[in-house]
């Protein structure tokens, strides 16, 4: 549409408005593509943002269902163990790496929740190195403790070299009866017998409180 289609006859019906419009040009392209793209965008984060409120609800009204408390309701009674957790870490936690580790307890937070394992439940632990490689030309190593306890679960906790040999040295400084290490004979038990390997253990266990107190 012209300018003389629109300015002119306001120009004629109110003289004293002329020269007070200025040249406009106007945009006429399609404008749907972007709303797709921001739809694209927005729509997935609208449900991520849902079900995050729907799950934080439902652990907030349900908490008997939250992941942490079926780990310690496999343990004990909950509350009584988180309890426990609680006054230890405010009176002699330490940190390493991205764990904690208090008298009993290991925690490493992860995203969404938290790994926790009870030391004195511990059957075996060993330091898994992972070596990586690019177009086969080696580029590092990357470190993880396994700490599998005694009903079979295991916890990866990932680190440096450094601090992952210093978790494992509190976890085997606290439970000494634990089997450290990896070789093929003992995933070789643990694939097939692992109850044999919780009462060898535990076996270890009672020889070590035995010879505990007739030291004492």
């Amino acid at each position: 549409m012209s300018e003389n289609a629109v300015v002119s006859p306001l120009e004629r019906q109110y003289p004293q408005s002329k020269g007070m419009f200025l040249p406009t040009m106007l945009d006429a392209t399609g404008f749907r593509n972007d709303g797709y793209w921001a739809l694209a965008i927005c729509l997935p984060l609208f449900v991520l943002a849902a079900w995050c409120l729907r799950l934080a609800h439902e652990r907030r009204t349900q908490p008997q269902r939250h992941p942490i408390l079926k780990v310690l309701a496999s343990i004990g009674e909950p509350q009584e163990l988180a309890a426990s957790i609680d006054a230890e870490l405010r009176i002699g936690a330490k940190k390493v790496g991205k764990a904690t580790a208090t008298s009993s307890w290991i925690l490493r937070p992860t995203t969404f929740g938290l790994n926790i394992c009870q030391i004195e439940r511990l059957i075996w632990v060993y330091k898994k190195v992972t070596r990586h490689y690019h177009n086969f030309i080696p580029t590092g190593k990357t470190f993880a403790a396994l700490l599998w306890d005694r009903s079979g679960r295991a916890v990866e906790i990932d680190g440096s070299q450094e601090k992952i040999d210093e978790l494992l040295a509190i976890v085997l400084g606290r439970a000494p009866w634990v089997v450290a290490g990896f070789d093929k004979e003992l995933e070789h038990l643990s694939k097939s017998n692992w109850a044999a390997f919780v009462s060898a253990v535990d076996e270890r266990r009672l020889a070590a409180t035995k010879a505990r107190s007739a030291a004492t």
